[in-house]
């Protein structure tokens, strides 16, 4: 982005229940909480350091996927 902001997508809704600790609803174990718990404070840290976009800019990583056996979006992308 022009203004140098950054965009941060946890990919999953889980993320949020993850900061609170194991016990909700199984949705991760303490080390995986305190895991969450890390990457998160990083997240901010970075964010309140510099405009994050221009700090970790953007890199496409859409190279180094590949189709897997029954991938759904191959199958599609081929026809199938």
């Amino acid at each position: 982005m022009p203004s140098g902001a950054g965009v941060f997508n946890a990919g999953t809704s889980l993320w949020v229940a993850a900061l609170g600790g194991p016990g909700l609803a199984s949705v991760t174990t303490t080390e995986g909480s305190r895991m969450i718990q890390a990457v998160t404070v990083g997240l901010l840290q970075a964010m309140a350091d510099a405009p994050m976009g221009r700090v970790h800019t953007a890199r496409s990583n859409l190279a180094a996927l590949h189709a897997y056996r029954g991938d759904p979006i191959a199958a599609h992308a081929a026809g199938g």
